[in-house]
């Protein structure tokens, strides 16, 4: 029987937080982000569009590999805002983007529709 091993838990930001900072990042202006480059640029896009892993679970390994692709990325405000333009509906919603894993994206999305902010 193979043996599990625990993962520490990942500080990962709650919807209520997501909202604010989409609220946030939508005032003020995004022209400071306009020449950065992202991370994600020179990498293949399906690396991004994953199997994602279920809602309370740790990140899988592709979810991990991407995330830290994200992590420190200076386009992060702008591709979060694209994402939540781009899909029209909260299951249109794929793999990591924005430094954000699907579940909590579909969180968010679904939050914005109800708050009227979408």
């Amino acid at each position: 029987m193979p043996r599990t091993v625990a993962m520490p838990p990942m500080d990962r930001p709650g919807t209520d937080e997501l909202v604010v900072r989409y609220r946030l990042i939508t005032r003020k202006s995004l022209l400071e982000a306009a020449d950065a480059v992202a991370q994600c640029a020179d990498r293949n896009p399906e690396m991004f569009a994953m199997q994602a892993s279920p809602m309370g679970d740790q990140p899988n390994r592709a979810e991990r590999r991407a995330l830290a692709v994200c992590a420190g990325c200076p386009v992060q405000p702008l591709c979060l805002v694209q994402d939540m333009r781009e899909n029209g509906t909260a299951f249109e919603v794929r793999g990591v983007r924005a430094g954000l894993r699907q579940v909590e994206r579909r969180a968010l999305h679904l939050e914005l529709t109800r708050q009227g902010l979408r």
